[in-house]
């Protein structure tokens, strides 16, 4: 007699699974970080940072405006809290 065991949805998902994510499918892609580049320009003009310097001039360049953009609205989003903390503290 052979009996064979049944079959596991949950093994069988994670084994494909392990075999999909490789280091290779993870690497980011240069839109990624270039949204992290904004992220990143973003929290420095609302902790009152210094503008971070790209290290490439094309790379300074072509994203420059866009990243000024984030650094400038990070700069006024912590200008109105601080503004909003001032005024609470009359009220």
């Amino acid at each position: 007699m052979n009996i064979t065991p049944p079959s596991n949805p949950y093994r069988q998902y994670l084994e494909t699974s392990k075999a999909a994510k490789t280091k290779d499918d993870i690497t980011p892609t240069e839109t990624e970080d270039s949204s992290l580049e904004g992220i990143k320009n973003f929290a420095c003009g609302l902790l009152g940072i210094d503008e971070p310097n790209n290290a490439s001039a094309e790379t300074q360049q072509a994203s420059s405006e866009g990243d000024s953009l984030l650094y400038n609205a990070g700069q006024y989003v912590s200008a109105a809290a601080s503004v909003a903390s001032i005024i609470s503290l009359f009220v």
